[in-house]
């Protein structure tokens, strides 16, 4: 028992030792779906002083203010007195001040109740914290990155066991600057589990819970956060995606992505051990690794993914996906023309593509007054189209003739053509597209 509790006094030590900043890792803006306020106390029995370093989200200092309190006071003070003109995110008390500061965050709305916070002097590179039920609350924090340069905020879920379930990036950070998250977010419930929320550097949080059953009231209160030493991941090396294969899908269809279509490098790991991972994006829907391209989109699509080994992801590689239009499934369809001994008529027709006709080994002696090509439906050629001039008086021998649709006649309009003698209103030869 006295080895543990040296054990627990030398972590307790570890994770506190970064420094003893006391602050205030989070404050809303004014104006939006919540309210902060700062309840300012001096206990003491003579005046004293409180300064605080103010920041905004990515990490700017804003300034430097000043409050002096009179023994037994108390003070509410709101973000835009402290920084009138400015969006201040948190805050750092920069001297040695009995002043006691509590935060209390509400929302705006009103019919809730207060979560009342107070300063904190813990950073650390771990936090654990254990979920609420999602469904019946919900988790957020808002973490600071205490280091002095840039890093990667991650939070992943782990079970009892001590396996991980899933990991997500939480953020990235400026130094000094802060992010906002919501566990549900990322992740699914799971009552055998915890959350841990860890970098490369020291990190300070606030964690709040809020309810979400129920009507009306809103109930906000602060989750406990237990920090931890350093995550200490393994030395496996995080496989990279090199190149893909030529990928593309009909609009109106969906595709569904494979680790077989990517060229992946992983030194210490086999596709086996292989998980894709689909992220959305813009002019697509996305279930699990299916992409279906917006209706109406054609052209390329950018499709973020990555690849997960067990234990370390690669880094977003950008799938490109070419959409091209609908084929109309009556393109290449042919019409074969009833031949005609007396004018010589013979060949057939093909639908070449969606505003085009072809006649083939078309032949014709030219006989007849005013003949042209026209459109039916069902072989009823009287009310057109007509998408010829008049061919009368030439001759045709196995030859090819291209005729463009007229506008507003589309592939719904005829199934079927005739070498019409327009004068007489007679079909010379005619044919169904097959």
């Amino acid at each position: 028992m006295f080895r543990s509790f040296l054990t627990a006094l030398f972590l307790s030590l570890l994770v506190s030792s970064f420094a003893q900043t006391r602050m205030v890792p989070h404050v809303t803006p004014e104006g939006g779906d919540f309210e902060t306020r700062f309840l300012l106390v001096n206990n003491s029995e003579t005046a004293q002083f409180i300064e605080l370093m103010l920041f905004t989200n990515d990490g700017t200092l804003i300034d430097t203010v000043r409050r002096d309190l009179e023994p037994g006071e108390t003070r509410v003070e709101a973000p835009g007195d402290l920084a009138p003109g400015a969006v201040l995110s948190h805050f750092v008390v920069n001297n040695e001040t009995p002043i006691e500061v509590t935060v209390s965050y509400q929302a705006a709305a009103g019919g809730n109740s207060a979560a009342h916070v107070g300063t904190s002097s813990r950073q650390a590179f771990r936090w654990r914290i254990y979920p609420a039920t999602l469904g019946d609350a919900i988790d957020g924090l808002a973490v600071v990155n205490m280091d002095n340069q840039q890093q990667q905020v991650w939070v992943r879920q782990v079970g009892f066991d001590g396996s991980e379930i899933a990991r997500a990036r939480a953020a990235d950070l400026a130094a000094k600057g802060k992010g906002l998250y919501l566990f549900n977010s990322d992740f699914t419930a799971d009552a055998d589990s915890f959350f841990e929320v860890f970098a490369d550097g020291p990190l300070a949080l606030t964690a709040l819970r809020f309810s979400t059953v129920g009507e009306g009231a809103r109930f906000f209160w602060e989750t406990a956060a237990v920090g931890l030493v350093r995550l200490q991941e393994s030395d496996n090396q995080a496989p990279a995606i090199t190149g893909q294969e030529p990928l593309a899908v009909t609009a109106g269809e969906s595709l569904t992505l494979s680790l077989e279509q990517l060229t992946i490098v992983d030194p210490d790991n086999g596709p086996e051990d292989f998980e894709l991972r689909v992220a959305g994006g813009a002019n697509y829907t996305l279930d699990g690794t299916t992409i279906t391209p917006a209706e109406g989109f054609v052209g390329m699509l950018d499709v973020p993914v990555t690849c997960f080994d067990g234990t370390s992801e690669s880094a977003v590689y950008t799938v490109q996906v070419t959409v091209n239009a609908a084929v109309d499934n009556r393109i290449g369809r042919v019409a074969e023309l009833r031949e005609s001994p007396t004018y010589g008529i013979s060949g057939r027709a093909v639908i070449a593509g969606e505003r085009l006709i072809r006649l083939e080994n078309f032949s014709y002696n030219g006989g007849g007054p005013d003949v042209r090509v026209y459109l039916g439906q069902g072989n009823n050629f009287a009310a057109g189209p007509i998408i010829s001039g008049t061919i009368s008086g030439q001759v045709y021998n196995n030859d090819t003739l291209e005729f463009e649709l007229p506008a507003g006649v589309t592939l719904d309009d005829f199934d079927s053509i005739s070498i019409w003698c327009t004068l007489f209103s007679i079909s010379f030869s005619e044919g169904t597209f097959e």
